[in-house]
């Protein structure tokens, strides 16, 4: 019998009608899906969305390849003209030409641990001294408070970095307003950056640091910020006094040659001439390397305020700034 109905026969005979027609409408939408694109997709973005993510990078350190590297560098700062020397008991117009030397070195101790050393003087040859004091003409040596420092330094991709900390020993004093002035236009010729190297009978305890980052193929960025607590080391008593600084640079860099320029502002009460507590600063300057390890640098420092500036005014100063050094 099964032979005479068929299967069709057999199957309309078991289940009505309907029931068949559904039952057609099922297997049609399954075999449809199962070849249409979207169904393709489907199942290979749930089998890409099982398949773990890729882990991220992170900026690590890298190692620099420094431990045992000595550094040195030095800087040869001029002027000339004349500048009002204000003490806290006399006053007096020197006229001459300002010579102020600095000189420093580093060891790393390790890849990431540098620790050196800085000094500078200043000398100043002058016509006869008016003022309140009265002084020939002549020359004085201002010698200034040595430096020692630890840093920690290290780069990423995206950074260069660089944390210190240091003590000045008191070297500096003044016997004289010539020596006095010696060593305030030591710090007038880089805008009273790092005035406790030159700050007279202080001790210091200071913190600085510095980033450096690329803006793009040949632009680079850079900031430097410090801050000290300046101690009274003389005998005749003084106050414990605070200076802070910050300085932005910007730079172009083509192969061996570098330009670029340089803003910076100090705040420090007590240590600045007429008794003034704020200076700012730029300096637009040049760098060459010299060969692979070495290299030249200029810049003309211009003091934009009071103590120091504007720097062409009548007894204010600015700075021609020559230095050389190693560079890693």
């Amino acid at each position: 019998m099964i032979t005479k109905l068929g299967w069709s026969g057999l199957f309309a005979l078991l289940f009505p009608l309907e029931a068949q027609a559904q039952y057609e409408d099922w297997e049609a939408a399954e075999e449809s899906m199962e070849s249409s694109p979207r169904a393709e997709e489907e199942t290979v973005e749930a089998a890409e969305a099982e398949e773990p993510a890729p882990e991220q990078e992170e900026a690590t350190e890298e190692p620099t390849g420094l431990a045992g590297t000595f550094v040195v560098w030095g800087e040869v700062a001029t002027f000339f003209g004349t500048f009002d020397v204000q003490a806290e008991t006399a006053t007096g117009r020197l006229d001459g030409f300002a010579l102020s030397p600095v000189v420093g070195g580093g060891w790393y101790v390790t890849d990431w641990i540098r620790v050196g050393a800085e000094w500078g003087l200043s000398m100043v040859a002058h016509s006869a001294i008016e003022g309140t004091v009265m002084e020939d003409g002549g020359a004085a040596f201002g010698l200034g408070n040595a430096l020692l420092e630890a840093e920690l330094v290290g780069r990423t991709d995206a950074l260069r970095h660089r944390v210190g900390l240091g003590v000045t020993l008191p070297f500096a004093s003044t016997d004289s307003v010539s020596e006095l002035g010696a060593l305030y236009l030591a710090a007038g010729m880089r805008g009273a950056w790092d005035v406790w190297l030159w700050a007279p009978e202080r001790l210091s305890l200071i913190a600085t640091g510095s980033v450096e980052t690329d803006l793009g193929e040949r632009v680079v960025a850079a900031a430097d910020a410090g801050a000290g607590v300046l101690f009274y080391a003389g005998d005749r008593g003084g106050e414990t006094v605070f200076a802070a600084q910050l300085a932005g640079n910007v730079e172009y860099r083509l192969d061996s040659i570098a330009i670029g320029g340089r803003l910076a502002a100090v705040l420090a009460d007590e240590v600045l001439p007429d008794r003034k507590s704020f200076q700012l600063s730029v300096m637009p300057y040049g760098r060459v390397a010299l060969g692979e390890a070495a290299f030249l640098s200029a810049g003309f420092h211009v003091n934009l305020m009071a103590p120091y500036g504007f720097s062409f005014a009548e007894a204010k100063v600015w700075g021609l700034r020559i230095g050389v050094g190693t560079q890693l």
